[in-house]
């Protein structure tokens, strides 16, 4: 899921400007929808979706991203240094939970994982519901 090659999906009325950069965008058609694909693989067409709503409270997002993995992939995030997963599920959470999201929500859920300062950074969010989700692994794993 992490390494694969997503691209844009650009939604135009007419042909115009189809197959300029066919490698790095993929072209929707013209009738868009709240429902519509954000992204797409530009090897295999597989949509993909940006999630509409920020978690609640950290169960929430542990449940949300426990759902995005098999086990042999949750044992691999328990033992990766945090550092490691910046560029793939630190990407897909500031993609998904934090840019183009509703700011009181975000700020919430800066607020769970201890960021209590007004202008917090992205990636240090995303860095610390990494860690906090290793943790949660971890304790998993232990039981």
């Amino acid at each position: 899921m992490w390494g694969a090659s997503a691209s844009d999906i650009v939604w135009i009325a007419h042909d115009v400007g189809r197959g300029l950069f066919q490698e790095v965008l993929i072209y929707g058609g013209c009738c868009v929808s709240e429902d519509d694909p954000e992204w797409a693989c530009s090897k295999c067409g597989t949509e993909i979706y940006r999630e509409k709503q920020v978690p609640r409270t950290k169960k929430d997002v542990f449940t949300r991203l426990d759902a995005q993995f098999n086990e042999e992939e949750k044992d691999q995030i328990a033992k990766a240094d945090s550092v490691e997963l910046h560029f793939s599920l630190g990407m897909w959470i500031r993609n998904n939970w934090i840019y183009q999201q509703d700011e009181e929500d975000v700020k919430h859920l800066a607020l769970l994982f201890g960021e209590d300062s007004p202008f917090f950074q992205a990636d240090d969010l995303s860095g610390r519901i990494i860690e906090s989700y290793q943790r949660h692994l971890r304790a998993i794993k232990k039981k």
